[in-house]
């Protein structure tokens, strides 16, 4: 008769969302996440295989909530510019001192782990998409005149991208707020 697992799967991988986003793959140890799951080494083993595929389901996670946020913002019944200041303020605000899982997966494993470069390549295109659809279904007047909406979809994927980047060394958001605004202004 199998046993049943003494503690809820979903949470342990959200458990693990933080601990890959502040320590990375590589230095994340499965010690680490004995310890900061609290769960024993064979619960590990015997749920997710090994600490690869719990760090994809972690990631897999990480991408699928960042991408409700993003949408769930887009939908607000605001002005294209107010959506996209919340969802890049937003962005920086939770970057703060651990990083964005994505944008740390593109830099620390892409070279090694083809899975890795396919879901963050996943990630990048479907929130290109999305904004994509925010540029070209927003009203004439909130858009800047001959603003291509693709570009200004690109502009924003790479400035949320940087921004994270800079988050993530304890830039403060004071700092980052006029590229914010310097940005929206060209675009919106």
């Amino acid at each position: 008769m199998a046993r049943t697992k003494e503690f809820d799967v979903d949470a342990t991988i959200d458990r693990a969302v933080d601990l890959f986003r502040s320590k990375g793959h590589a230095a994340t140890s499965v010690q680490d996440l004995v310890d900061h799951l609290g769960i024993n080494r064979g619960s590990i083993y015997d749920t997710f295989g090994n600490k690869d595929n719990l760090y994809d389901l972690a990631l897999q996670r990480y991408i699928d909530q960042g991408q409700r946020f993003v949408d769930n913002t887009l939908d607000l019944d605001l002005p294209l510019r107010d959506r996209l200041h919340l969802i890049l303020t937003a962005l920086v605000d939770s970057a703060q001192g651990r990083g964005c899982l994505v944008v740390n997966t593109a830099c620390e494993r892409n070279d090694q782990h083809p899975a890795a470069v396919t879901a963050t390549a996943a990630a990048f295109e479907i929130t290109r998409q999305q904004l994509q659809r925010a540029f070209r279904t927003a009203p004439a007047d909130q858009r800047a005149s001959g603003v291509d909406p693709d570009t200004a979809a690109e502009t924003i994927l790479v400035l949320m991208q940087g921004l994270m980047v800079m988050a993530t060394t304890g830039v403060d958001h004071s700092i980052l707020e006029p590229v914010i605004a310097t940005t929206l202004d060209h675009l919106t």
